[in-house]
């Protein structure tokens, strides 16, 4: 087994924890970051809904898209797509376009919600959607898909941000550590030898 000078075994538990702490930090704060932005922008897409459905735009996706930056669709009720403003899609593209749009959880979760509407992130062509799902008459399902780049590069930027302040931090730590720590351990290595020293029948120190 290797042997541990006294510095290390002063500083490497304290090492340890600081650094697992300093990690674990960034990580629950980008969580709750990501929880809490996605909350209040789901709130929002669907007001954005309401807004729609009480003018009448619903009718009018055209519209609908240069007023509010998005895109829509709509499927008919067996999930095979009756309209949507996204015109470059590919074939896989649309060959998917139920199972990328998560169609049959979206209509499941407003079967269980009993209030008409669900939400779900999806990727679609490689760009990240809020879509909120409205059920219409004779089993149609309207979507509403909102743009999530905004938030996904927010998230990559913040990422990067927590994780360059936790390493600098540790490394600033590490520094420290090893000058405290063997600021405490010298003491500790002349008590050391000098008990050493004692016990060889050497007490002249």
């Amino acid at each position: 087994m290797p042997r541990y000078s006294i510095q290390n075994k002063i500083v490497l538990p304290f090492m340890v924890l600081f650094t697992a702490v300093l990690l674990v930090v960034p990580l629950v704060t980008i969580a709750l970051f990501d929880q809490t932005y996605n909350r209040q922008f789901t709130r929002e897409t669907e007001g954005w809904l309401k807004v729609i459905k009480d003018t009448g735009y619903i009718d009018i996706p055209e519209q609908v898209k240069q007023a509010y930056t998005v895109e829509v669709m709509v499927f008919g009720s067996d999930n095979t797509v009756n309209l949507t403003t996204l015109k470059k899609l590919s074939k896989d593209d649309l060959f998917n376009l139920a199972a990328n749009m998560r169609l049959r959880e979206a209509r499941q979760t407003i079967a269980e919600s009993g209030d008409g509407l669900a939400s779900q992130n999806v990727v679609i062509s490689a760009k990240p959607y809020k879509v909120i799902y409205d059920l219409l008459e004779h089993g149609r399902l309207y979507c509403l898909l909102r743009p999530m780049d905004g938030i996904a590069g927010a998230k990559r930027r913040l990422t990067w941000l927590m994780l360059g302040i936790a390493a600098v931090v540790i490394l600033l730590v590490a520094l420290n550590s090893h000058f405290i720590g063997r600021n405490l351990a010298n003491p500790v290595k002349d008590l050391v030898r000098f008990t050493r020293q004692v016990a060889d029948g050497n007490l002249d120190g």
